[in-house]
């Protein structure tokens, strides 16, 4: 049986790089371009049999793109999904108006997404895990992109309800980045008791989601994770202006100088080798708080 492929075309890299892992966990094959162009000699050259795209990309937009594939009889009938950050009634109009399927880019767009591809490319699909309300099991035991992405997520709405009260309390909002659920427990029941919120995310894609929502006062950053590592998470968030003036300490067990350099180059406010004291941790986002005007309210 032939393997069905799928092109992916969108400029966020970190959007593209999950999708892909998740798309291939179906059975999926993969094809990737970071712009409007790039994708349209890629499905002219080989078409694919079905099109997840961006409507703005550089060198033109997903929605042209799709218009210049529906004048095509050899690519009309391939199904195009838009997934977009935009939102507006129009841009649903358009999507619609041209027969492609509209999904709005979130941290839980691939609950809309695995649907429409197991019905648009008749795949059989495993229903998704309930979700366990015991404690996450070790990193190698739990889920793909998405299920880190939803818990961000998940995360964040529980502590939503609370942010009010943390900001007129002070409180400053640390957001915990680790593979590892033993080492986020940790950071959280001892950042905790020195009167921080806490927000814990076990993988970059999932940190990323959670620092535009939550926006926290500070980051603290393990390097060696799947799917997207801490320095390809640093250089996302030092990019993006929501999120570029969030100060980042990297946490990691690799004391090689050169990478010490080359994070502190990238944006890292600090760099602490694992182990490490608590209180030299606490130390340092004391400093680098103070040094953003924000106050610590610490009780070591």
């Amino acid at each position: 049986m032939r393997t069905k492929s799928v092109l992916i075309a969108d400029d966020d890299a970190m959007l593209v790089r999950v999708l892909t892992v998740r798309c291939r966990h179906l059975g999926l094959e993969v094809r990737q371009a970071s712009d409007a162009m790039q994708a349209l000699v890629m499905i002219h050259k080989d078409p694919p049999d079905l099109i997840i795209m961006d409507v703005s990309m550089p060198a033109g937009d997903g929605l042209s793109a799709c218009k210049m594939l529906a004048s095509d009889s050899r690519l009309q009938e391939i199904p195009v999904i838009i997934l977009t950050g935009r939102s507006d009634e129009q841009i649903r109009e358009q999507v619609g108006g041209m027969g492609a399927h509209y999904v709005l880019k979130s941290p839980d767009c691939w609950q809309e997404i695995k649907p429409l591809l197991g019905r648009l490319l008749n795949l059989e699909l495993e229903s998704e895990p309930t979700p366990d309300p015991k404690p996450a099991p070790p990193a190698a035991d739990r889920g793909g992109p998405a299920r880190r992405m939803q818990e961000a997520r998940s995360a964040a709405r529980l502590s939503s309800s609370k942010s009010a009260a943390d900001h007129a309390s002070g409180r400053p909002r640390v957001l915990v980045v680790d593979d590892d659920p033993s080492v986020t427990e940790a950071l959280r029941i001892r950042l905790e008791s020195s009167n921080y919120r806490v927000i814990c995310a076990h993988g970059g894609a999932a940190a990323y989601w959670a620092a535009m929502e939550q926006k926290p006062n500070i980051i603290t950053l393990d390097i060696g994770m799947p799917e997207l590592d801490g320095a390809d998470l640093l250089k996302k968030l030092k990019s993006h202006p929501l999120t570029r003036g969030i100060p980042v300490i990297v946490l990691t067990g690799n004391t090689d100088q050169s990478t010490k350099k080359e994070l502190l180059n990238l944006g890292a406010a600090a760099y602490l080798t694992k182990p490490f004291q608590s209180s030299d941790l606490l130390l340092e986002i004391e400093n680098i708080l103070a040094a953003a005007g924000t106050e610590a309210h610490t009780d070591h």
